[in-house]
């Protein structure tokens, strides 16, 4: 069975093709929108897999589920390469809408059974009070 190394939900990813080396930047934990609806424009997950050798004969499917709150789950199901000892996925979600604050949750499923999740904070509108005990970003210059 494949088995997670990592999984990550960032806004960018950057691929260096000569090396496969890749680079996650903006990892999305906390989002302090200024008014709802928000619209989250991008939002990259990526796994990793290690495959023994006779596992990498199978064919397995990993699946993203993105569980918006208010929204109906949306499922990203994908296949796992044979023949490979190594496998990332990248997908990448354009314009998650968001209606109000809550938890969104990227959850990976390997043939339907959960393997990790990811969950990004979408903060109440700041009122000027931050009762929430976690600190709003920095003002805008």
């Amino acid at each position: 069975m494949p088995q997670l190394e990592y999984f990550v939900v960032c806004r960018d990813v950057l691929a260096n093709m000569q090396t496969d080396e890749i680079t996650l930047s903006h990892v999305l934990e906390d989002v302090f929108p200024e008014a709802y609806p928000h619209l989250i424009a991008k939002a990259t997950a990526v796994s990793v897999w290690n495959i023994n050798a006779d596992d990498a004969k199978l064919d397995y499917q990993a699946t993203l589920v993105v569980k918006v709150p208010g929204n109906a789950d949306v499922q990203f199901p994908m296949n796992l390469a044979k023949r490979r000892s190594r496998y990332r996925a990248m997908q990448s979600i354009l314009d998650i809408p968001i209606d109000k604050p809550g938890d969104i949750i990227f959850e990976v499923l390997l043939n339907g059974v959960h393997q990790a999740s990811h969950t990004v904070r979408m903060h109440p509108v700041d009122d000027g009070t931050m009762k929430s005990g976690v600190s709003a970003p920095p003002p805008k210059a």
